[in-house]
């Protein structure tokens, strides 16, 4: 009589998948001060420095939430987001956040119209970027 072999493997589950993050904003201050605070919760960021990079990066590659200064050269933010919206690109209907000084309620509301979620107001603070980080990440627009 043979004996039985038997294998067994302990198999760890893989690792969920880090959500990815586009952060646009002109000033390099304020990317590496997202970095950090995204970075550190498990977050995986790329960065732009203009609208029309941001419109080049979301065609090219799927994020879980881009985050979108409003004011910078060569395109601005909210063009920016009408593009992404209007495009045939992967993220249509990825979340995109306001990130900005400007917090009178008719700014905001000019961000909602360009399709921007929500916004977070600058100097952007450790909780509320990583609260609205975890609130719309895994969230995809309805059409």
């Amino acid at each position: 009589m043979g004996s039985a072999c038997q294998v067994s493997f302990d198999v760890a589950p893989a690792p969920p998948r880090a959500l990815r993050v586009l952060a646009v904003d002109d000033a390099p201050m304020n990317l590496e001060l997202m970095a950090a605070m995204l970075e550190a919760v498990g977050y995986e960021l790329d960065f732009a420095a203009n609208g029309a990079e941001a419109v080049e990066m979301a065609q090219a590659r799927d994020y879980d939430l881009i985050l979108m200064d409003l004011q910078m050269p060569v395109m601005d933010g909210a063009t920016a987001t009408r593009r992404i919206r209007a495009s045939d690109g992967p993220n249509t209907a990825t979340p995109i956040l306001a990130v900005t000084g400007s917090t009178q309620p008719q700014q905001v509301d000019a961000c909602r119209e360009a399709g921007m979620d929500d916004h977070i107001a600058k100097p952007v603070g450790v909780q509320d970027l990583i609260v609205k980080a975890a609130q719309w990440t895994g969230r995809r627009r309805v059409a």
